[in-house]
């Protein structure tokens, strides 16, 4: 009796601890995780100095997609803050017109308690320009080789008590630049050479073209209904391997309930 239980623990025991690990292992491959886990799609991280953003002077960030349909949904940006701000700050994704000014309609919004942001006179230390804030926004599909904008406000700030978004005066990112708005989006000008800093996090998607409308870019554009690069590649495997751990403990199972059975005998 004690050769059986022995016997249990050899092989029952470690089959069952790595049956759930290597299925807990498939289950997780497709999921795709939001930063730190996985690095920005696209970025720029290069700052020298602060910006302004109060009352009607807002600033914002041209970027452009890359080859693939990109679904965003979240960014991050770096701030600092001086005096004693309004309580939010917000951010927009917009379309761009020409390849250069904003358009008025946002596409996706998000905020930020200014209460959590560091002080860009901190007595030395600089670690505000260390420092990235996360927006989370509603998925959003972005197009291939186009150009959109980040802009952010903050209505309620003023000249003294303000949100720094850090740049780069000397800005080599080749997708985008700095723009601002001295009236609350009406007007805007390109800064040349200067650029935000900014990361953006998602997934790249593989599309599934149908015709519809889309009020952010044309009258009439393609928006691709899509499937994640990571579900259709796991979806189905997962469930194959699971098929065939189960087979093969099954088969132990028979194996010693058999052996033990002749021994019984």
């Amino acid at each position: 009796m004690k050769k059986k239980i022995a016997l249990i623990k050899i092989i029952i025991i470690p089959l069952t601890i790595t049956t759930i690990l290597l299925w807990s292992k498939i289950s997780n491959a497709g999921s795709t995780e939001r930063y730190p886990y996985n690095p920005p799609i696209i970025s720029y991280d290069e700052d020298n100095t602060n910006s302004q953003i109060y009352s009607t002077y807002w600033i914002g960030q041209n970027f452009t997609t890359g080859n693939d349909y990109f679904n965003l949904n979240s960014f991050q940006l770096k701030l600092c803050k001086i005096g004693v701000p309004a309580t939010t700050i917000s951010c927009a994704l917009k379309s761009v017109l020409g390849n250069s000014n904003p358009l008025p309609l946002n596409i996706q919004t998000a905020s930020y308690n200014t209460a959590s942001i560091l002080s860009c006179s901190d007595g030395g230390s600089n670690e505000y320009k260390k420092n990235y804030y996360l927006f989370d926004i509603a998925d959003f599909l972005l197009l291939p080789n186009t150009m959109y904008n980040i802009t952010c406000a903050c209505q309620s700030c003023t000249s003294s008590n303000y949100i720094s978004w850090r740049y780069d005066n000397t800005g080599t990112y080749s997708g985008g630049f700095f723009v601002n708005s001295s009236d609350s989006g009406a007007n805007w000008s390109i800064v040349e050479n200067y650029d935000l800093n900014f990361r953006l996090y998602g997934n790249i998607e593989i599309p599934t073209p149908t015709t519809t409308t889309n009020v952010y870019i044309t009258a009439s554009s393609t928006i691709p209904t899509t499937t994640e690069v990571t579900n259709a590649e796991f979806g189905n495997l997962k469930y194959l391997v699971l098929l065939i751990i189960l087979l093969v403990v099954f088969t132990i199972f028979d194996f010693v309930r058999r052996y033990f059975g002749k021994e019984t005998r």
